[in-house]
Parts: structure tokens; C-alpha cells; sequence
């Protein structure tokens, strides 16, 4: 009967492991995350467009000051569209999509300019971890 136990636990504690690795599914790769979100990136759509840059969706999930004071209402995860210029420490948001916990969105479709990476932030983390796993070729 212990055995059982102790082969529950092991087997528990793998998931554990193997699921924070990879988000959800394996479609989410791990990136980092802070008081506030995990980050995770999905390697299914991450393309390279003419050698300058890596366009990828990204994952925030909620963990903390969830709540938006505007809506009324509370955030589950955001998607958000990036392209990552490698080399030149820069990024530009492209779109994004706010899922709330009651199962709304919102969506939003305008680009914003080519931005500088600030340093400590979620947009250095997204920038070190594809820099340092993709490229273009």
C-alpha cells in the first residue's frame, strides 16, 4: 500500500514539473514570469520575415492584480503579437487580446511604433529568450 503512495507522489510531482515547463500543452514554451504574470510563447506560429525579425504571440497569464478597474471586470490571460527585431534590442507590439475570466474579450488591432527594450522588464525577458533560442536564416 505504501508503494502505491510513494509511485502516486513521483508520478504526481513529473506532471507538476513537465507541466510548468511547458505551459499548458507543448505548445507553450516557458519564458519567465514576475508578481504579476508567467509569460509564455508559442512555438507554433513563431516566424521569420526577411532575416530582420521574429514575429510571435505571447501568452501572459494572469497570477496577480488581475482586476481592471476600467472594465470591472478581472483578466484570465492576454495574447499578445510581437515582432522581435534580434540585434537591435527592439520590439513592437502588433495586436493583442484580453481574455477575461467571464469568458469576454477584447481585442485590439493597432499597431503601436517600434519600440527600445526597457532592461528588467517582461519585454527583455521575451527578447533574451528568442534571441537566444531562434534565428533567422
Amino acid at each position: 500500500m505504501k508503494n502505491k503512495y510513494f509511485y502516486f507522489f513521483i508520478f504526481y510531482f513529473f506532471i507538476q514539473i513537465n507541466s510548468h515547463s511547458y505551459g499548458q500543452d507543448n505548445r507553450w514554451v516557458y519564458i519567465s514570469n514576475n508578481l504579476d504574470f508567467e509569460l509564455y510563447m508559442d512555438k507554433t506560429t513563431l516566424y521569420c520575415e526577411d532575416d530582420l525579425y521574429i514575429n510571435v504571440w505571447i501568452k501572459l497569464n494572469c497570477i496577480n492584480d488581475c482586476f481592471i478597474y476600467q472594465t470591472g471586470k478581472s483578466k484570465d490571460y492576454i495574447l499578445r503579437n510581437y515582432k522581435v527585431y534580434i540585434g537591435k534590442r527592439k520590439l513592437k507590439l502588433l495586436s493583442y487580446i484580453v481574455y477575461f475570466d467571464d469568458g469576454t474579450t477584447f481585442e485590439n488591432d493597432y499597431p503601436q511604433s517600434v519600440k527600445n527594450i526597457i532592461p528588467e522588464s517582461k519585454g527583455e525577458d521575451i527578447y533574451n529568450f528568442i534571441s537566444k533560442n531562434y534565428y533567422c536564416n
